[in-house]
């Protein structure tokens, strides 16, 4: 019989946490019996209740694969170098976007909130970005819908001032693929035309103004050099490098791979929790101190420890859509490589197959994952990819275990941090409303 609890240890301190509740206390004294103390300290709280995958009038994001080509080799990217195997070097033409938002509106009468242009490298493809989206603006503005936001995905190396200043125009956010210091990023982010990449996205970005009207995010590909170059401190010499540049926020994810150069094997587990729980201490820190610099994922994950209904599993397919260069309609990108997913075409055909595909894709497949309904943060995890589990299983009911480590090792240490924070009621209160404002400021939502 599974217990209702779990309990951990994080450096001295000794965590019980409620599984049906999502609730956590320290346990101070000595414990002989922890069903009595659970009895006594948890039972009692309402658990979380049951969430659905629901839809409104406005979907959540569009992403456009604006290019199937790049200027880069990464050793570890899913699509092939970012030619999605494609032998031509395709980029989405601004009819295709424009057909496609249109689509969209058509099934969702209050628009998107968020359209997402995605590679290869998708500034290979700017001249389509700049032109769609001031014709998106116009297009709302007539139809008495509000404009979606917009983000781009860049791996940083081609940017230049004309681009800058039409992203601070229109307020285009943009995320840049980056793995940390130069040693760390160059060892799997390679190009067969100029030496360090690194050095590119430092020159390109090392000058521009603090204040701005769009957001520069950096996205951490965590893989094997991580593992190789891990020492107990250096994450946060690694994270400052970053944060020197001038991004004003990070994501971290681990490499799914088959790629031995860059795989984290289950040896390497402990290594990986390790990194993962210095990144956390350190933009917790920072949420206590500074706002220049923070972390989307310890918002999500603490966003989701105050919520009353458990998590949600991934929206691809009902709350976000992706088109490929072609027109395709996707749940995700990440099954560009299968016809059995395909939604439709924005060009028309297959058009049942959008209802069909979504309500496969609303299912919560972690209730047939045995590991998931075995876990003790089966309540709270927000890491289920069926894009990353259909890529390295062929099942959407599968797990991509990299990411449960990864899960696992910050939520122990957000528990642990905010815990030990609450000892400090002024500080504690302060971080709760800074993090508030911080959450507010940095959603798609409108």
């Amino acid at each position: 019989m599974q217990k209702s609890y779990h309990v951990f240890k994080e450096d001295e301190m000794k965590i019980m946490y409620d599984i049906k509740s999502g609730n956590f206390i320290e346990i101070k004294c000595a414990v002989k019996d922890y069903d009595i103390f659970y009895e006594t300290n948890l039972k009692n709280i309402p658990e979380k209740r049951d969430s659905f995958a629901c839809e409104g009038k406005r979907l959540g994001r569009i992403s456009f694969v604006t290019t199937e080509c790049c200027n880069l080799s990464c050793k570890y990217c899913f699509a092939e170098s970012g030619t999605y195997h494609s032998t031509e070097r395709k980029v989405m033409s601004v009819d295709t976007m424009k057909k496609s938002f249109e689509y969209v509106c058509s099934k969702y009468e209050n628009g998107v909130n968020l359209v997402h242009f995605f590679g290869g490298e998708p500034m290979l493809g700017y001249e389509s970005i700049r032109e769609f989206i001031m014709w998106c603006n116009r297009y709302c503005k007539e139809n008495g819908i509000v404009a979606p936001n917009y983000s781009i995905v860049t791996n940083g190396t081609i940017m230049n001032e004309n681009m800058f200043d039409f992203l601070n125009a229109y307020k285009v956010n943009l995320v840049v693929s980056i793995d940390g210091t130069k040693e760390l990023n160059d060892y799997a982010r390679v190009s067969n035309t100029f030496k360090s990449v690194y050095d590119k996205i430092y020159e390109n970005f090392k000058n521009l103004p603090v204040e701005r009207n769009f957001k520069i995010g950096c996205e951490i590909t965590l893989n094997h050099i991580h593992i190789l170059k891990f020492k107990k401190g250096i994450v946060r010499e690694w994270l400052d490098e970053l944060c020197s540049i001038g991004f004003n926020y990070a994501t971290i994810g681990v490499a799914e791979t088959p790629v031995q150069e860059c795989h984290i094997s289950a040896d390497e587990k402990e290594i990986l929790q390790s990194i993962e729980k210095e990144i956390i201490d350190y933009f917790f820190q920072r949420y206590r101190s500074s706002n220049d610099f923070i972390s989307v994922e310890i918002m999500s994950l603490i966003r989701q420890m105050a919520q009353k209904g458990k998590s949600l599993t991934c929206g691809a397919g009902y709350h976000s859509i992706s088109v490929m260069p072609d027109g395709k309609i996707l749940p995700c990108y990440q099954f560009y490589h299968d016809d059995n997913f395909v939604m439709g075409d924005i060009n028309g055909g297959n058009s049942e197959c959008f209802e069909e595909i979504r309500e496969l894709f609303k299912k919560d497949y972690r209730a047939d994952i045995k590991e998931c309904r075995d876990c003790w943060l089966r309540n709270q995890c927000t890491v289920h990819c069926k894009g990353f589990s259909y890529n390295s299983t062929g099942k959407l009911d599968s797990i991509a275990k990299t990411r449960c480590w990864l899960v696992e090792a910050a939520m122990q240490r957000l528990m642990f941090n905010i815990l030990k924070l609450k000892k400090e009621k002024e500080e504690y209160n302060n971080f709760v409303i800074n993090l508030y404002a911080l959450n507010k400021e940095y959603s798609y939502n409108k």
